[in-house]
C-alpha cells in the first residue's frame, strides 16, 4: 500500500453524515480523519 500526503490549501473540516435539524442542542461529530471513501472520491 502506498502512503498518500493530503496537503490542504483550505481547512478541512470533516463530520459524519448526520443532517442538521432545528431541534434544540443537535450537534454533529466531528471526525479526526476523513473516510477512506471521502479521500477516494476525490
Amino acid at each position: 500500500m502506498s502512503l498518500k500526503l493530503v496537503i490542504p490549501r483550505d481547512p478541512l473540516i470533516f463530520r459524519d453524515g448526520k443532517p442538521f435539524t432545528a431541534v434544540p442542542g443537535e450537534r454533529s461529530k466531528s471526525l479526526i480523519f476523513p473516510y477512506p471513501a471521502t479521500l477516494a472520491g476525490a
